[in-house]
């Protein structure tokens, strides 16, 4: 969905950068020669000669702290400050988002990543104590991404997630993602212990799947019966082996490992079916055309999908009942129209 921006001068606007020793990223604020926004929201009261972006959510200038662009009420920006990521300090406390952590160790307190943090006495999850944690023997397990599927930080900011903490000429490693955590006595994902896993044999495969040479957790998730040997990652969220097709811990039904194809966020088809999720759809897959990452068709119909966030990630295609199959295209901006009608990413009509 698009949505224009208010009273914006567009030859000053820019989106601006959020900066730390570890990562860079584009922020949802921007400014333009007269305002400051969040999103496309204007912000109210806003000192521009001393505003600053402290990361992705928080902001300040000399007289009030914002976040996600909204003023927070009786916090001093004197007295405010971000560590790393949402690990802030206000006034003497030590703070994960908006809930503070308890009897922290000041001299030792340290982020290890956008999740975790330590100090000498406690490693912590989100700003609460993980108990029974080894703080002298933890570490974030990095994974692995491929030398041509890097992000090239100077040349595409756009995609850039996040900065690697090294470098070689074959892999990125990353950590700053990770929630796989392990001290001398467990592995974890975030604050869940993975039972089955043997610490000395550990295989992170990207940042969702982690192994040995008996067990394949999906995040916390046990998969069951995987052929371990034949094991290899799709995407982040799918996964195969010889026989199976994965989408997060579970076996997509009637799906070929050796014909299965992972088409976009999705969609994913082998010779005979097309596959949501986890699940058989009635899409034709000999006339499939996906045209962007809202819009497909098949000989019988048009679909558009969504990201769906409930208690768990989820995405949803539905078929647009009233479109015309024979007409139908995607335009330039993102939109859609046939016939009869012009669809927005909302699959909501608009006027021709």
């Amino acid at each position: 969905m698009f949505i224009q921006l208010e009273k914006c001068d567009m030859e000053t606007f820019e989106i601006l950068f959020s900066w730390n020793e570890y990562c860079s990223s584009y922020t949802s604020y921007a400014k333009d020669k007269n305002h400051f926004y969040w999103c496309w929201k204007i912000i109210e009261w806003v000192d521009n000669t001393t505003f600053e972006i402290l990361n992705s959510s928080y902001a300040k200038d000399r007289y009030s702290v914002f976040y996600q662009g909204k003023k927070m009420q009786g916090v001093k920006p004197q007295k405010f400050y971000v560590i790393l990521w949402d690990y802030i300090v206000y006034d003497h406390t030590i703070y994960f988002w908006k809930k503070s952590i308890e009897n922290p160790d000041f001299d030792t307190f340290s982020v290890m990543n956008s999740f975790f943090a330590k100090d000498k006495n406690a490693v912590y999850y989100q700003g609460e104590i993980m108990k029974q944690f080894d703080v002298n023997t933890c570490e974030i397990l990095p994974f692995h991404q491929e030398k041509e599927q890097k992000r090239d930080r100077e040349k595409n900011m756009n995609n850039l997630l996040k900065n690697p903490f090294c470098i070689d000429d074959d892999l990125e490693i990353f950590q700053l993602d990770s929630k796989f955590i392990k001290d001398k006595n467990m592995l974890c994902y975030a604050n869940q212990k993975l039972d089955k896993i043997e610490l000395k044999n550990i295989t992170v495969f990207n940042q969702n799947y982690v192994g040995d040479s008996h067990t394949l957790y999906f995040k916390s998730h046990l998969l069951e019966n995987v052929e371990l040997s034949f094991f290899q990652v799709l995407t982040v969220t799918y996964g195969k082996d010889r026989i199976n097709v994965y989408h997060k811990n579970r076996v997509i039904p009637h799906a070929y490992a050796s014909q299965f194809q992972v088409i976009n966020n999705f969609y994913t088809s082998d010779q005979f079916f097309v596959f949501v999720n986890d699940e058989v759809t009635d899409i034709d897959v000999s006339s499939l055309k996906v045209f962007n990452h809202v819009f497909a068709k098949d000989k019988n119909a048009v679909y558009v999908g969504r990201l769906f966030w409930g208690t768990v990630e989820a995405y949803l295609v539905k078929k647009i009942e009233w479109a015309d199959v024979e007409t139908f295209e995607v335009l330039n901006d993102g939109t859609a129209k046939d016939k009869n009608n012009k669809y927005t990413q909302e699959w909501k009509i608009k006027n021709k």
